[in-house]
C-alpha cells in the first residue's frame, strides 16, 4: 500500500493512505514531469521534445546568421561586380571604336610634284576597309604627268597586284579610281610625263 503526499491548508504535506502496490508519490513532483519542468528525468517523451525543440533553435540561429552575414556581403559583391561590368563594358566599347575606326578612311588629299624617277606619292593603309576610292589629278595647267596604282597583300611585302598599269593624265585633268579587293596597303606611284607636273591625289574608304 502507498500513501499519497499533499499539500495541507497549512502549507506542510500530509500523507493519505492508498490502497494498492508502490511507493509514495509526490503529485506535484509528477505534475512537474508532465508540465516538462522541474525533474524532467521522470518523463523521458518530455526530456526527448525539448531537446528537439533546442536543436531546431539551434539550426534557426545558424539560418539567421547566415541571411544576415548575406545580406551584409551582397551589396559589396554587387558593386564589385557592377565595377567589373563597368571596366569590361569600356573595354567593348574602345573595341567598337578600334573596329569602327578600321572599317573607315578619313577623306583626305595629298599633293606634290612629280619626279624623274617614280616616288610614292601616296601610301594607303586600307585592311578591313571593303571600297576605297583614290582620284588622281594633274593639277598642272600645262604638264602631263603619269602615274600607276598597286595593292599589296601585305605591308612591306614585295609582291603585289597592279591595280592600275601606267597610265598619263593630261595637265588639268582627273582620273577616278574605285577599288573594293581587300588589300592591306594600296600605293599610288607618280613621275614626270612631259615636265615636273604638279598633283593631288583625294582618297576615302568605307564599308
Amino acid at each position: 500500500m502507498a500513501n499519497i503526499k499533499i499539500p495541507d491548508a497549512d502549507g506542510l504535506p500530509k500523507y493519505i493512505a492508498s490502497t494498492g502496490a508502490g511507493s509514495d508519490v509526490d503529485p506535484i513532483l509528477l505534475r512537474r514531469a508532465v508540465d516538462g519542468m522541474g525533474e524532467v528525468q521522470a518523463n523521458p517523451t518530455a526530456n526527448t521534445l525539448l531537446a528537439r525543440i533546442k536543436s531546431l533553435e539551434d539550426k534557426l540561429a545558424d539560418v539567421k546568421t547566415a541571411i544576415e552575414a548575406l545580406a551584409v556581403a551582397t551589396p559589396d559583391t554587387v558593386a564589385g561586380d557592377l565595377a567589373s561590368m563597368s571596366v569590361d563594358l569600356g573595354t567593348i566599347q574602345a573595341d567598337i571604336a578600334t573596329v569602327a575606326s578600321n572599317s573607315e578612311i578619313t577623306p583626305a588629299t595629298v599633293t606634290g610634284t612629280c619626279t624623274a624617277a617614280y616616288a610614292t606619292a601616296l601610301s594607303l593603309a586600307c585592311a578591313g576597309v571593303r571600297n576605297k576610292t583614290v582620284v588622281v589629278v594633274n593639277t598642272d595647267a600645262v604638264l602631263t604627268m603619269k602615274y600607276r596604282i598597286r595593292g599589296f597583300a601585305k605591308s612591306g611585302s614585295s609582291y603585289y597586284n597592279e591595280i592600275q598599269a601606267e597610265a598619263t593624265l593630261a595637265a588639268s585633268t582627273s582620273q577616278p579610281h574605285v577599288i573594293e579587293n581587300s588589300y592591306d596597303v594600296i600605293t599610288v606611284e607618280v613621275i614626270d610625263g612631259s615636265g615636273h607636273a604638279t598633283y593631288a591625289i583625294d582618297y576615302c574608304g568605307g564599308q
